[in-house]
């Protein structure tokens, strides 16, 4: 193997490690949108630690699944326009995330301010681990 081989599989690991631990980030912005819009513990007074046991749940059953398929879909073809492009900087991935989780909501679910807070809280959260995974090389930033 010569060094242009051992640099593109380097690449190819950062990439690939970078897209299966980002979307773990979206508890982080499902958290945030629970938060923000008021639903964290609901009309009928229950319990914190209720709210955030239901948010954890809703998260592993419906959030994550969308997260990765969406990070693979979506987010893998943004990721290597933004590669092309030279925009590696942590704002671009984290605006990216967030405008990919609303059209993502807006394309598939509607309309609903509560979906759209959620979707963009954790696109931002995925996007921003994502910058974070792949520029971190060797226990320094690769910028």
């Amino acid at each position: 193997m010569n060094r242009d081989e051992i640099e593109r599989k380097v690449e190819q690991f950062y990439v690939l490690k970078a897209m299966l631990i980002a979307p773990l980030a979206a508890i982080i912005g499902t958290i945030l949108a629970g938060v923000i819009s008021g639903e964290w513990v609901n009309a009928e007074n229950e319990s914190l630690f209720r709210s955030v046991v239901s948010y954890i749940g809703g998260f592993l059953v419906f959030v994550l699944p969308v997260s990765y398929v969406s990070t693979f879909v979506f987010g893998y073809p943004v990721f290597w326009l933004l590669r092309k492009t030279k925009q590696l900087n942590w704002w671009s991935f984290l605006i990216a995330g967030a405008a990919l989780g609303v059209s993502i909501c807006l394309l598939f679910l509607g309309v609903e301010k509560t979906l759209i807070s959620l979707f963009a809280f954790s696109g931002a959260s995925v996007g921003l681990l994502a910058w974070w995974v792949y520029t971190r090389r060797d226990g320094r930033y690769a910028l």
